[in-house]
């Protein structure tokens, strides 16, 4: 076991990852603020007090149920939770099934393990990538054909080369991603799956293959291919093929639950200021439309059955979802960032804990958050979701329970080389997650969302607080625990992309030129120091000299003054006025009129522009005009354009979103 210390120190560096993973996949802006507020406050690791001769044997019922009941009945407290369901299997037999806490507070419903539905969100891709994997062993589908060959109503326009399923199932297809718009703001008006794809069809900004950048986007559309190949709807396919051959009978993907499933919906909960825990009045937007990327509604039981025959070579009593060849070749890791990083096999993450390959899938929306985990080489499988989602216990669980039941051997110490000062210094600047938007006004939210690398004193190399030391010429350890970060160059040796060992899922691209947000930031603000001193310096210097105001001789002269006026403070406003919703803009193109309305500006910028272009080279070409109008409009226009191309670069003015 790790000292107590040391597993804090531990947690801390993968609580770290997962909220790097947290801030750019499941969530909008604004949720994600708020669940790392929560997270970063309150966060304190559960360290359990189990000796070393308790820990062993996970496939014994009664240490099972030592283990959990000390653990989640205190989460229940500690981190004012709901309830908790979970299911512990091997191959062939549930180990551990129970239900903690409530499903419904208000009416002292208790979370039944067989019966009380979650909401599993993103676990559910593991079904969309069983049901691909099932038209791939009867040769229906080739996962390295391109896609757009099995599509029949539309095209996905693939500008960096063809994208296969093999790429959709390592989230590497090279989309971009909106965050927003993922789902009807009312839900009473849905779209249907295909209609959501077309409309919310998202750019391929990079190579397919490249990069894993974590894709709602790209799982719906796999789902979809299901559907097309098959001849039968999404949520119907799983149905037949998988939840009824499992005896699910207490899970679907539909969205109207049958009658005979919606008393068993548990009831998701949010917190208060005060720590009060509310039923959640209206669930978020999320996974209505997209259903082969979050959908599902399960239980601990039924989840039971999926992970048993994922174990047992795809069989489960006597009947089989996959065959054993089949199994094991979605099982085999795919793609990886670094041969030394977690990677992916077909649609499971890979995560290391202690020595152990574990092939995971999380799952989180607004008020739940779920995990399921299978250790193929121990043949053990486990399940777990709450019914709120102000903190992320998941990963903590994970630990104690790796650390208790197959406690890992410490690594020795690193130390820095002090050359690595003056050596490392291409890996050092600013990188940002290439989940994201590249084509929509959110871009600019890059200006304030990325990471920083530097090396310090010692020769650590240093991002978000945590160092790191060189093991490799691409490959840094952090120095006491088997967290890895690695970098890309390209074939001038010049760094491209960093890699955190337990965020397959996404990459970071550095940041350089005008993308870089120092560079940046200096554009706009010496944009924003010439406009104001060409503004103000006429009228402090007529007041100082106390020199009479000008009148201007001409109709044109006074039109160029005005002009200049109203494009200089009308760029000084925007920058103002629209930064102050910059924390807010990943979702603002979707639920905030206002914010989108202040998009208009910039056009009413350049038109203002072009008047003053035009009436100041009038007065220069006809010499009219005092020599101050003139050079006071020259200078505004020649920086106001400056200005217009810095709002193209981060999208803030051009036709890049509907």
């Amino acid at each position: 076991m790790y000292p107590t210390d040391g597993i804090m120190k531990r947690n801390s560096l993968l609580l770290m990852f997962v909220l790097s993973l947290i801030s750019v996949s499941f969530l909008s802006s604004s949720n994600v603020n708020n669940i790392d507020n929560s997270i970063s406050n309150d966060f304190v690791p559960h360290t359990n007090s189990f000796s070393p001769k308790l820990a062993g044997n996970p496939h014994n019922e009664t240490e099972l149920q030592l283990f959990f009941d000390d653990l989640l009945e205190n989460q229940l407290i500690d981190y004012t939770l709901p309830g908790i369901t979970l299911s512990v299997v091997n191959a062939t037999d549930i180990l551990y099934l129970k239900g903690y806490g409530y499903a419904n507070i208000e009416e002292s419903k208790a979370v039944s393990p067989t019966s009380t539905m979650f909401r599993i969100a993103s676990t559910s891709k593991l079904f969309t990538w069983t049901a691909v994997m099932q038209l791939y062993e009867q040769s229906l589908l080739d996962l390295d054909e391109n896609i757009n060959n099995y599509l029949t109503e539309f095209k996905i326009p693939m500008k960096y080369g063809p994208i296969t399923m093999y790429d959709l199932m390592s989230h590497s297809p090279g989309f971009e991603d909106y965050f927003f718009l993922t789902g009807s703001i009312n839900k009473k008006i849905t779209l249907s799956l295909e209609d959501y794809l077309i409309e919310y069809m998202p750019k391929c900004v990079r190579s397919p293959g490249e990069v894993s950048s974590y894709s709602n986007y790209g799982v719906s559309l796999a789902g979809y291919i299901v559907g097309e190949i098959s001849g039968k709807p999404f949520p119907q396919y799983v149905e037949e093929e998988i939840l009824i051959p499992l005896g699910m009978d207490y899970s679907t993907f539909l969205n109207s639950l049958p009658s005979v499933l919606e008393e068993n919906l548990v009831t998701e909960y949010s917190i208060d200021k005060q720590s009060n825990l509310l039923p959640a009045t209206s669930l978020d937007p999320y996974n209505l439309e997209y259903d082969p990327a979050g959908s599902l509604k399960t239980t601990a039981l039924d989840i039971s059955y999926f992970m048993r025959a994922h174990l047992n070579n795809g069989s489960f009593g006597s009947n089989r979802i996959l065959e054993e060849a089949t199994v094991q070749e979605m099982h085999n890791r795919h793609f990886s960032h670094h041969p030394n990083l977690d990677g992916f096999a077909h649609g499971f993450f890979e995560l290391t804990i202690n020595g152990k390959r574990i092939l995971t899938h999380g799952g989180s929306v607004s008020y739940t958050r779920s995990e399921l985990m299978l250790i193929p080489e121990e043949q053990i499988g486990f399940f777990i979701s709450y019914n709120a989602y102000h903190i992320d216990p998941v990963y903590t669980v994970f630990y104690e329970f790796m650390d208790h039941f197959y406690p890992g051997v410490p690594v020795s110490r690193l130390e820095p080389d002090p050359n690595f000062k003056q050596t490392g210094k291409k890996f050092t600047g600013n990188f940002r997650y290439t989940r994201g938007p590249y084509n929509t006004p959110a871009v600019i939210n890059y200006l304030i969302e990325y990471k920083h690398v530097s090396i310090d004193k010692e020769g650590y190399l240093v991002v978000s607080g945590f160092k790191y030391v060189q093991v490799e010429e691409l490959l840094f350890r952090e120095p006491e625990y088997d967290f890895y970060l690695a970098f890309k160059e390209d074939a001038e040796g010049k760094i491209t992309h960093m890699f955190y060992s337990h965020v397959s899922a996404n990459a970071l691209e550095k940041l350089t030129g005008a993308d870089n947000p120092p560079i940046a930031w200096s554009i706009c603000i010496t944009i924003v120091v010439i406009i104001l001193a060409s503004l103000i310096y006429i009228p402090i210097r007529r007041k100082i000299k106390r020199e009479e105001k000008y009148i201007p001789d001409t109709e044109i002269e006074r039109y160029t003054k005005l002009a200049t006026q109203y494009t200089g403070w009308g760029i000084i406003g925007f920058v103002v006025l629209y930064g102050g919703f910059s924390v807010i803009l990943l979702v603002s193109e979707a639920v905030f009129p206002v914010t989108r309305a202040l998009l208009v500006i910039p056009y009413i910028l350049v038109f203002s522009l072009l008047v003053l272009i035009g009436l100041t080279a009038f007065l220069w070409i006809n010499k009219q005009g005092s020599i101050n109008i003139r050079v006071n409009a020259t200078i505004i226009a020649i920086v106001a354009i400056v200005f217009m191309w810095w709002m193209v670069h981060w999208r803030l003015i051009g036709f890049f979103y509907a």
